[in-house]
């Protein structure tokens, strides 16, 4: 002001009690002697802009802190998630607290009260969440093992009728039927037809294998016999079998590849010698 100009923004009240802000210009005239005559200015009221830029300002303000508020948040949720340990949950959230409000020392003492039972309420949530994912996958594969067990009963069911009704065939059949081992032509089993027919008792036979009875009268024709077995099914082919007494029956023999016993073995016929039938070759 000592030059004479001056530049300034001011707050005015009015007769009516209104607070205006006008901003105010002005320099002054001289004389020849550089003496001031008098002052020129003007004065523009300035309230609306003024007014603007308060707001401005105070959104700058709330923008400034709402980004504080979530970079704060964040890092707080990556700490409570990094690292379920009670001592690291207890630092992140005194350290997210200590970012968001500005703390006194008393306030400090007591957000460390406030964070123990936080802390550990945080973990038994977690722990919760845990226990409640994984009691849902145990239901599932409850369900999916009860699944499962019903399948196997039902196909243990089947598998008990099947047995059952090949039993009732095996004993009942009125032609001679035998079970052996494939690889070493051991006795597993002999129908009723088989004994009358071989003169043995079944006691006489399971548990022997045929080389031992010579069951065979070519034991050759056994190895030809399995070879066959091995492409498929035998059908009525002509062998020659010895019963107990020594006897040589020409028979008529057909064959199959079965698993009994979780072994594989074959299920054989033998029966008088038919029309249709053809030597073992």
């Amino acid at each position: 002001m000592r030059n004479g100009r001056f530049d300034e923004k001011f707050r005015i009240v009015r007769p009516d009690s209104d607070v205006r802000w006008v901003w105010v210009r002005g320099f002054p005239v001289r004389d020849a002697d550089g003496g001031i005559m008098r002052l020129v200015g003007t004065a523009l009221e300035i309230t609306a802009e003024k007014e603007a830029e308060a707001r401005v300002a105070e959104n700058l303000a709330l923008a400034k802190s709402a980004w504080a508020e979530a970079d704060a948040l964040q890092k707080a949720t990556m700490g409570l998630t990094q690292d379920l340990r009670m001592d690291s949950v207890l630092g992140a959230l005194l350290q997210s607290l200590a970012d968001l409000i500005p703390f006194t020392e008393d306030h400090l003492r007591r957000a460390q009260l406030l964070a123990i039972p936080a802390a550990a309420a945080i973990q038994n949530s977690r722990l919760y969440e845990r226990a409640a994912i994984y009691g849902e996958e145990l239901e599932r594969r409850v369900k999916d093992l009860s699944e499962t067990q019903a399948a196997l009963l039902l196909s243990e069911e089947a598998r008990r009728i099947s047995d059952e009704r090949f039993q009732k065939v095996f004993r009942s059949s009125p032609i001679p039927f035998s079970v052996t081992t494939l690889a070493e032509g051991r006795f597993l089993d002999v129908n009723a037809a088989f004994e009358q027919r071989y003169g043995y008792c079944r006691n006489e036979v399971v548990g022997h294998t045929v080389h031992e009875l010579r069951i065979w009268e070519d034991p050759k024709d056994r190895t030809l016999m399995v070879a066959q077995l091995e492409r498929g099914p035998i059908r009525n082919v002509i062998t020659r079998l010895r019963t107990k007494s020594g006897e040589i029956k020409v028979t008529v023999y057909s064959a199959d590849k079965v698993q009994f016993d979780g072994q594989t073995c074959v299920l054989a016929v033998s029966e008088d010698v038919l029309e249709n039938s053809r030597p073992l070759n």
